[in-house]
Order: structure tokens, then sequence, then C-alpha cells
């Protein structure tokens, strides 16, 4: 598999991550909606502050500093993965497989960290008091695609690193024998062409 792919994969989900991280749709009723660093009603957006009724409760429920720290390290995770993988593709042939590696961990921390707060998230909504009155939180959808996305790209870059650095098993060449000069086949396991295995114990 081209290490290429981690790319293709790994762009559309930090993407996806920042745009939830930064977009003020994670709660949405009629005119307000609410982001993880910022509310918005009737088109004007300001802090929290501004909207300390409507967010208090928010807040407490959810644990909104705990949220913003975990999306907001995830998004950083996934930037972090897509460099690593930059630097490995870069690198071509005689690539570092340990770039590979690490990098698939920063998308799996990624993916685990966006995650956290998306499910904090989808408490609210499926909450039978609350949901009803809620409208769809553009916010929240974007962010569960990129952490799954995060997931999927960690999965496949390990793999490959994985692969890559697993010598393949087959039938090495046969070597000359360093004292009587006679050409005997390297023990793989497996006999080398030409040479039957009762021949192969008279050397």
């Amino acid at each position: 598999m081209d290490a290429k792919i981690i790319i293709i994969l790994g762009l559309p989900t930090v993407l996806l991550l920042i745009a939830g991280l930064v977009s003020p749709g994670w709660i949405r009723a009629g005119s307000f909606s609410s982001g993880l660093f910022y509310a918005c009603s009737e088109g004007s957006c300001q802090s929290y502050d501004s909207f300390l009724d409507q967010t208090s409760s928010l807040h407490l429920t959810l644990g909104m500093l705990e949220v913003q720290i975990e999306a907001t390290i995830g998004a950083v995770a996934g930037v972090l993965g897509l460099i690593l993988a930059f630097v490995f593709v870069r690198q071509g042939s005689n690539g570092n497989y340990t770039v590979l590696a690490l990098g698939s961990i920063f998308f799996l921390a990624a993916g685990i960290l966006s995650w956290i707060p998306t499910w904090r998230f989808i408490s609210v909504y499926t909450n039978a008091k609350i949901g009803p009155l809620l409208d769809t939180p553009y916010s929240l959808i974007v962010t569960g695609l990129g952490a799954s996305l995060a997931i999927i790209v960690a999965n496949i870059a390990f793999k490959m690193s994985c692969e890559r650095r697993t010598p393949n098993p087959g039938i090495v060449l046969q070597q000359p024998h360093p004292k009587q000069g006679v050409v005997q086949p390297a023990v793989t396991g497996y006999p080398a062409q030409g040479h039957d295995n009762q021949n192969v114990g008279k050397y």
C-alpha cells in the first residue's frame, strides 16, 4: 500500500477536526448556537461571559474546560500526525518507518481525544428533556467524522510501519563455503534449487 494514502485521508481528517474545534455548532437551539470557545445569538458571536445565563448550565454539565482541552489537543495531535506523514513520504523508499509509527500514535491520540468531547455533547442530545428542543449540531457531526477518520488513518499507518519493518522470508541465493570453496545453500528453512536435502547434509 502506498504511504500517500495516509496523506490523502489525513488531510481531510485534520481539516474536519479543526473545523469542529472553531465552529459554533456544538449546541444549537433556534437563533442560539454554542461552540467550544464562544457562543452566537442572532448572528452576533461573543465570549461565553456575554451569554452567561444560557451557557452556565452547559459549562457545569459538560465540564467545558475539559472539553476545550481535549478537543484542542486532539486537533494538534492530528496536525502533528499529518506532518510526520508528509516527512515520511518525502523520504521516499528510504523512509524511516519509526516516523510513520509515531505518526500513527498521534493520529490515534487525535481520534480518541476528539471522540471524548463528542460523546459528552451526544449525551446532551440524547437527553429526553433537552434533546427535542435542539437543532442539528453540525460541529458535533464534523468532529465525530474527523475523529473516526483519525482512528482509521492510525490503523493504516501502524499496519504499514509493521509490514515494512518485518523482513520477508524467502530463499537466499547460494553462498560459497569459506574454506572448501563449495557452493552451499544458505540456511533459511528452504532447500536451494538444484540440491536435495541429502546433498546438503554432506558438506
